[in-house]
């Protein structure tokens, strides 16, 4: 523990004295790494690979021995026609040829099947479709796109039933989106927050931006250092947008931080900025 700190106070004390050096060399080193990670490129975690302990055991063993598909289901519903009026049977028979032509699914079940008049509602006003998506089940929520489109498409095109799209691989995709969107939204909103709470605390734009292009420049880098890391125990889709949020919260604590400890340490009157160079802060101030 020492020895960590007497290596960063002899790296802060060269950094205060050759600030140009150490900006230029840190702006390298961030470039070097999201160069170098771009090339490397990351590797996500599969879905079967999110849980933890027997339930990871299961799914990896399963994935290993079979092939599992994600279960998509169509429901059919109409108060004025039953499934044997012509209409309703031509919306059936649409979804089916809409969803057919995406070449994305399986193991069709159709209403309109002898075998599957289970699937069928006892008033015959409701009927249900069932299909498998093509692949393995983990990248299900990524190809079901064209298949809700093409159910769309179709119930756009028969008013008059009500069809409606969901299952396994619907599911996880809203459920994606709607974490994406979040997180997305939470990008754009931490720069801006992030800059006015600076400003508040600081009183002054330069003081306030020079935090937060440090903290977006340490994202950088770790963002290139991920790219490493993902081949060894992989990345989620998410995980580049936390690093983000929590990144700058950081950023933001630590400059609070050493702005504190600096006008504590201070003697009165004192000045750490001056317009010619930067006039590193007290010894007890130092970190």
């Amino acid at each position: 523990m020492g020895s960590a700190r007497r290596l960063t106070g002899v790296a802060g004390r060269w950094s205060a004295t050759h600030p140009w050096i150490a900006i230029a060399a840190w702006i390298v080193s961030v470039a070097a790494l999201l160069a170098v990670g771009h090339l490397v490129g990351t590797a996500q975690l599969p879905n079967s690979e999110t849980s933890s302990g027997q339930a990871l055991q299961a799914q990896q063993m399963m994935s290993r021995d079979f092939t599992l598909r994600a279960n998509e289901f169509v429901l059919f519903d109409s108060r004025s026609l039953p499934i044997g009026a012509p209409a309703y049977r031509a919306a059936i028979r649409d979804v089916l040829t809409r969803i057919e032509a995406t070449g994305r699914v399986t193991q069709i079940r159709s209403p309109l099947d002898p075998r599957f008049t289970n699937q069928i509602s006892a008033s015959r006003h409701a009927a249900l479709l069932q299909f498998q998506i093509t692949g393995n089940v983990n990248d299900a929520a990524a190809r079901v796109a064209p298949v809700l489109a093409a159910v769309g498409a179709a119930a756009a095109a028969h008013p008059q039933v009500h069809i409606a799209e969901t299952g396994d691989a619907s599911l996880a995709k809203a459920v994606d989106d709607t974490i994406f969107r979040d997180l997305h939204r939470a990008e754009m909103l931490s720069f801006p927050i992030t800059l006015v709470v600076l400003l508040i605390a600081f009183g002054a734009v330069v003081a306030a931006l020079l935090p937060l292009g440090l903290a977006t420049m340490a994202i950088l880098a770790a963002t290139g250092l991920v790219a490493f890391t993902s081949h060894v125990s992989g990345q989620t889709q998410q995980a580049s947008s936390v690093m983000l949020c929590i990144g700058l919260a950081v950023g933001v604590d630590y400059s609070m931080f050493y702005v504190s400890a600096s006008v504590r340490s201070a003697p009165p009157g004192a000045r750490f900025w001056t317009r010619s160079r930067w006039r590193p802060p007290p010894r007890a101030a130092r970190c």
